[in-house]
């Protein structure tokens, strides 16, 4: 028996864009895909792709050929195509059409119906013994409430996903009629559209939080996508370009054509239709409230760290430990620790540790463990970094503050002054509030710190919630519905707090544990 690729390949035909028709043969980023399934097929996996891409990278026309040759060569098997407008469906729809009715004769199986939207294949005759395949393909757009419903589906393809409407609710609906089995197949198709369900999928994707395989495709990766160099004068930022992504003279070329023409001289389109990292392909829509394009560059080149704990003023590795040491304690430096409680929308608790010397992020505790659980890190964390000063959000709990106070006799917590609304007089209290007046202040000096020195803080989880904290529409910086900003809290906090502690190297002193920092009367407040 024929392998798929190899019948695909010979027998299956398409319409070029100059309108010939040709055999499907196989490009680079097509045998990619194909070696991906053919890999999930081999270990039993169902095979599940979720693939970012740009324009005309011959993407859908690989997996539609690919799932029409599936259901012309199988029995009992259902296809669905659906992509995010009806001139779209119409042309996927096109190449499966084309793909059957210029296939030899002999290998043309019986169809039973042949309409706008459905082609099965069967025997049309009721009457006659002979066995069809009882296989059918249908496309639909996105949008309708009732795409999928009652079917089961085998070979599933959502096209240009980004674009759908109600894509969490379809999304959900349609994966549901798909069996988990090996053998079917999922294939989610997109140029970026911003920070939607396709973002999230993807990023999960990427994290292994699914079961996806992450695909993506540069614009660089394509041959066709050159054009001959005149000998113009390369501008600063295509020198840059050049030098970092290693590409030809004929590729600026063609990127500055592409830049004017097709993306009407919007660099930010261009990222987003023609993609040569994920990262371009989503930093350029929204209102990001940091430069997502300086992030951007540094996003891939994050430090991995040690896995981690502290016991007993000790380094103890682990790799299940949720705490992750960039640097480890150097004796007589300043170091501040500030960290964010799980609160409203939040999951995590967060904490960074810093140099207060370099500003250099030394140190992560990221959990879902319980606060109580979190207090007793950040104690440990601290004493280990030279009695770090601690900066703990009191928006939430005061619990961690007063824990570390009065239980661990932590002898250095920040100090916040605030003013008593019944005396009016100033009183000092422990932990940091944020509130509207506080909130655009931390965040400034962050970002300042990222604009200036960012090299000091390449940590993947905090520049991963820089890239998807965005203006509102009413210009208050947030993060996007279904992500997080503990990480840039707990970083804000942590810089803007660092001025109570010093900035020069110390002999170590000795440090009476005993002694709580509560024996001073005026700090006795923590949450207010």
């Amino acid at each position: 028996m024929i392998k798929l690729d190899k019948y695909i390949q010979k027998y299956i035909k398409i319409l070029t864009k100059e309108g010939e028709l040709k055999e499907l043969m196989f490009n680079k980023q097509q045998n990619i895909l194909y070696d991906i399934i053919k890999n999930d097929y081999k270990i039993g996996k169902p095979s599940r792709l979720i693939i970012l891409k740009g324009r005309q990278f011959g993407v859908s026309t690989f997996v539609d050929s690919f799932i029409v040759s599936k259901l012309m060569t199988r029995f009992n098997s259902n296809g669905l195509i659906v992509a995010h407008d009806s001139n779209s469906t119409n042309s996927l729809y096109k190449i499966c059409k084309t793909g059957y009715k210029n296939l030899p004769s002999e290998l043309k199986p019986m169809v039973k119906y042949d309409n706008f939207n459905q082609l099965v294949f069967d025997n049309p005759d009721k009457e006659s013994n002979k066995k069809g395949l009882n296989s059918s393909l249908k496309v639909a757009t996105a949008g309708a409430d009732d795409i999928g419903r009652g079917m089961t589906i085998h070979y599933l393809h959502l096209s240009e996903f980004a674009f759908w409407r109600k894509q969490k609710e379809q999304y959900t609906g349609l994966m549901q009629t798909v069996p988990g089995y090996p053998n079917t197949l999922v294939v989610i198709e997109s140029t970026a559209n911003g920070f939607d369900e396709f973002k999230k999928i993807w990023d999960r994707a990427i994290k292994g939080e699914n079961d996806f395989t992450a695909v993506f495709f540069s614009w660089l990766d394509f041959n066709e996508y050159k054009k001959e160099y005149d000998g113009f004068k390369l501008t600063k930022e295509e020198e840059d370009f050049m030098n970092t992504h290693k590409c030809s003279l004929e590729q600026i070329s063609w990127r500055r054509y592409a830049i004017e023409t097709l993306a009407g001289g919007d660099i930010d389109k261009f990222n987003q239709e023609y993609p040569t990292t994920p990262e371009d392909a989503f930093i350029s829509s929204g209102r990001p409230y940091f430069d997502t394009v300086l992030v951007s560059k540094f996003i891939n080149n994050c430090k991995t760290g040690i896995k981690g704990y502290v016991s007993n003023n000790k380094f103890i590795k682990d790799k299940s430990s949720d705490i992750t040491f960039y640097k480890f304690v150097e004796e007589g430096k300043p170091y501040v620790l500030g960290a964010d409680t799980a609160g409203e929308g939040s999951d995590y608790n967060v904490a960074y540790i810093i140099d207060n010397i370099t500003s250099e992020i030394v140190c992560k505790y990221r959990t879902l463990d319980d606060e109580s659980i979190f207090t007793q890190g950040l104690n440990e964390l601290g004493r280990y970094y030279n009695t770090a000063l601690i900066s703990i959000e009191v928006n939430f709990s005061t619990y961690p503050i007063k824990t570390l106070d009065e239980v661990y006799r932590y002898p250095k917590l920040y100090v916040r002054e605030r003013v008593d609304t019944y005396t009016y007089s100033i009183l000092k209290s422990f932990g940091f509030r944020t509130d509207k007046r506080s909130r655009p202040l931390i965040l400034g000096v962050l970002r300042d710190e990222i604009n200036l020195n960012i090299y000091n803080l390449l940590d993947r989880d905090l520049l991963d919630e820089i890239m998807t904290f965005h203006k509102d529409e009413k210009g208050k910086p947030v993060a996007l519905e279904g992500y997080h900003d503990d990480c840039i809290m707990a970083a804000a906090i942590t810089y803007y707090c660092r001025d109570q502690q010093t900035r020069n190297i110390k002999i170590k002193e000795e440090v009476n544990d005993n002694q709580s920092s509560s024996t001073y009367d005026s700090f006795l407040n923590y949450g207010g």
